[in-house]
């Protein structure tokens, strides 16, 4: 399990022991820590203006977070060992998008220093098991008069099928799309679409290999979430404005994101007709 580490003197790591995550954190001087807390943590990348100039900040947090049981060793081999038990493990999740902006979802140990720099250790780990796509509705549906356009969702293990059919001539088209929402951030995908007639398709989430062992204070540098970014599977690019991601990077799909499907009636001239249903991801 690889590590990486931001903080001098600090090395972290964990391990799932009965079904638990442990995460310990090995520095070369003790941790003056006031508490410490677990949870599922967002890490948010985003830009804040201050006047006529703006800066790139990362703004880490935990949703609800809880006092961790932890044990403390100083003096040892390794340095001072403090371990931290998380409790049940989730993998990463989150998004990216131009200008190093997006909202990463991952399980996390904060320390509390006081009159210091807090330290954060991140788990960001894959899924480690079949993804299940599990939408409210099996069947969206729009109508113009009596021209119909119809989505019929069916989930599989590991995929969903949809199959979309359109009668009349209103529709000059009609799309099915899938949303992701995480945060302040929302991402479509365009699943498939039908100019008449019915079309077959299907949808897989995205799916990575990765597990890193984060260790960073409550400040990031934006080189340092390139350098993080990189070894995640995102393609970054360096330019005159900076870095930057091309289109949406999704880290992997999971329990963390929000879900919805939409099919959209394409009508020329008049506005776009639309029905959506909201949709889950477990194993």
């Amino acid at each position: 399990m690889p590590s990486l580490s931001f903080v001098g003197g600090v090395r972290p790591e964990y391990e799932v022991l009965e079904g638990k995550a442990v995460v310990r954190i090995n520095s070369t001087g003790r941790l003056n820590h006031r508490s410490i807390q677990t949870g599922t943590a967002e890490l948010l990348f985003h830009w804040v203006s201050n006047g006529k100039t703006s800066r790139w900040m990362f703004n880490p947090s935990i949703r609800n977070p809880t006092m961790a049981a932890f044990e403390e060793s100083t003096g040892g081999p390794e340095g001072n060992v403090l371990s931290v038990t998380v409790g049940g493990l989730l993998p990463a999740t989150g998004l990216l998008r131009e200008r190093m902006v997006g909202l990463l979802v991952a399980p996390a140990v904060h320390v509390d220093v006081p009159f210091g720099e807090d330290l954060w250790v991140f788990i960001m780990r894959s899924p480690w098991f079949p993804l299940r796509v599990s939408p409210a509705k099996s069947t969206l549906l729009v109508t113009h008069g009596s021209d119909r356009a119809t989505a019929l969702l069916a989930p599989t293990a590991g995929e969903l099928s949809a199959s979309l059919s359109l009668t009349g001539g209103s529709f000059k088209r009609a799309s099915l799309f899938i949303t992701r929402r995480v945060g302040p951030f929302k991402s479509d995908e365009l699943i498939g679409g039908a100019l008449a007639g019915s079309q077959s398709m299907t949808w897989k989430p995205i799916l990575r290999s990765f597990d890193l062992c984060l260790a960073t204070h409550g400040s990031m540098r934006m080189s340092q979430l390139v350098e993080v970014a990189r070894g995640l599977g995102a393609s970054v690019s360096s330019g005159i404005f900076g870095a930057s991601v091309p289109g949406d990077f999704i880290l992997c799909d999971g329990p963390g994101l929000e879900y919805g499907l939409s099919l959209r009636g394409a009508l020329g001239l008049l506005p776009d007709v639309s029905d959506q249903t909201s949709a889950s991801i477990s194993w």
